[in-house]
């Protein structure tokens, strides 16, 4: 009787391998012709938006992995092997930054005239994410094999902190160059702290899906976002008293064009609601935390949220109105597609994991 449950299995992941490269194929055919109209910006800005949203989110869910094993957590059991498909979106980041190398001219990274110019090179700047990035997903390959045979404490530390390294350095190649010469000394770690934001929400939505997640897991995630939120809304808060009571006018513009300019003010107003507060006033509560439903369409608004935070992050340096439209609905279908392929095609075997974690092995159907 085994095997026809298992061949139905097979089905129904062919099935869901085939909606996300279908849903991957159509995205980036749809991009590509808005690309080759014009020398409109906008393609080049969606990519840059989704690789600045998808990327910290992907490796952010090895690094919850790496923090579960520095802090010897167990409560998680094989709810933690949906952390260790990380490593499946390796691939098509590096594709995704090789995008971003060629169509540099039209997104206008960096600034070589400034102070610094060659650190602020555009291709350079590109290329140094690139070696960092690759260093990265090495360290997480290796972890997570690692993990899933009972070892890898020492190799957690070092992801942990090559993560909040790495995404810093993306943060402000990626999204603070764009407002040179602005520039804030907690940029960094506020970006690379929103990815590890974004993949708790992932995981916890993947949780709230999959009927082995117990209701104390569930109220463990519940906690950890909504500590999430408070964080991000800490360091956002933190960058932007400190222009206020330093009295620094050179840099009230990235304030002035996301805070007190229409329509831009209502894009911030839904950020304060989706992402940095709304988890908090809705999560309060501990049953809550153990709803299911509730607790799963919270992840999935901070998932909408930290997408538009990102757009957040980059439009206004370029454009005065949001506009979201075909190329960044098309590019953000293409890396969504593309994560779903990873998930699906990453299926972590453990081996020897320590048994007090439990059955690591993966629940079925446990794709994206």
């Amino acid at each position: 009787m085994a095997r026809p449950d298992g061949a139905a299995s097979n089905r129904t992941r062919t099935v869901r391998i085939g909606l996300w490269a279908a849903l991957a194929a159509l995205g980036l055919l749809l991009w590509l012709r808005c690309a080759g109209v014009g020398s409109s910006a906008r393609p080049a800005q969606a990519l840059l938006v989704n690789y600045l949203y998808f990327v910290p989110l992907a490796a952010g869910l090895c690094a919850w992995s790496a923090c579960l094993t520095l802090s010897k957590a167990t409560w998680a059991g094989r709810l933690e092997t949906l952390l260790l498909k990380g490593p499946g979106f390796a691939l098509p980041s590096i594709i995704a930054l090789g995008g971003l190398l060629v169509l540099n001219r039209r997104i206008g990274f960096g600034a070589a005239a400034l102070p610094g110019g060659i650190w602020l090179a555009p291709v350079f700047l590109l290329e140094r994410d690139a070696v960092a990035l690759i260093l990265f997903w090495i360290i997480a390959v290796v972890f997570s094999r690692q993990r899933l045979s009972g070892r890898g404490g020492r190799t957690a530390g070092v992801l942990s902190v090559l993560y909040v390294t790495v995404f810093s350095l993306v943060g402000i190649d990626g999204a603070m160059s764009l407002t040179a010469p602005w520039k804030s000394t907690v940029y960094g770690l506020y970006f690379a702290i929103t990815g590890l934001y974004g993949a708790i929400a992932a995981w916890t939505l993947l949780c709230a899906c999959s009927p082995q997640a117990t209701k104390k897991q569930l109220h463990d995630l519940g906690k950890i976002l909504v500590g999430m939120s408070l964080l991000s809304a800490y360091l956002m808060a933190s960058q932007i008293l400190t222009i206020w009571y330093v009295n620094l006018p050179a840099e009230t513009g990235f304030l002035i064009d996301r805070i007190r300019t229409m329509p831009w003010r209502a894009v911030t107003v839904i950020l304060v609601a989706s992402v940095y507060l709304g988890p908090f006033v809705v999560l309060l509560p501990a049953p809550y935390k153990r709803n299911r439903w509730l607790l799963g369409t919270v992840a999935a608004l901070v998932l909408c949220g930290l997408w538009l935070e990102r757009f957040w992050l980059v439009a206004p340096a370029r454009c005065a109105v949001p506009v979201i439209g075909l190329p960044e609905i098309a590019m953000t279908g293409a890396f969504l597609g593309a994560l779903g392929i990873a998930f699906e095609l990453t299926t972590p075997k453990v081996t020897d994991f320590p048994e007090s974690a439990g059955n690591l092995n993966p629940p079925e159907g446990s794709g994206l």
